[in-house]
């Protein structure tokens, strides 16, 4: 049993097709790696909280600069001031897993709102003079924005596919 080679005609009709879900996969992994970053801001947003409240020492650059500082002001308040305090931070943590959750799914609305969010909390750091954080803000939407960019290239295609 032998197999034949393709014909040139053959092989220039599978190949743009082959180079389209090659692209399309490729936008995927850009859009997934953009997304996961939301991921990454509320779990890391979630374990500088619990440095700040159990009353650490230090925190680090990576998390939310809004939920830093409910924590800081929570620290030295009651019960009750404590309680809030979480429940407001979880409430942003879990808007950013929301984030997360849609821009996987390709919704380009939760990638806009999450870039705002994160661009907001990247000012709160500019203000706080945080360069690190600053750096590490500038850092987190540009992979946010690759994420969109992908995202927005892979409705072109399928549109443009679509079309043909």
């Amino acid at each position: 049993m032998s197999t034949q080679a393709p014909t040139l005609e053959q092989a220039k009709s599978v190949s743009p097709k082959i180079a389209h879900e090659r692209e399309r996969a490729m936008l995927g992994s850009q859009a997934d790696r953009g997304s996961g970053w939301f991921y990454w801001i509320a779990g890391l947003s979630l374990a500088q909280s619990i440095l700040i409240q159990s009353g650490g020492s230090w925190s680090f650059v990576f998390g939310l600069w809004l939920t830093a500082g409910v924590d800081y002001v929570a620290r030295d308040a009651a019960g009750s001031g404590q309680v809030l305090a979480w429940f407001l931070n979880a409430l942003v943590m879990a808007t950013f897993v929301v984030f997360g959750y849609f821009a996987r799914q390709e919704h380009r609305w939760a990638y806009v709102a999450g870039i705002t969010a994160y661009a907001a909390d990247g000012a709160l750091t500019v203000a706080a003079r945080d360069w690190l954080g600053v750096a590490v803000h500038v850092l987190g939407l540009f992979f946010l924005w690759g994420g969109l960019a992908a995202v927005n290239k892979r409705r072109q295609m399928d549109q443009a596919r679509a079309a043909a």
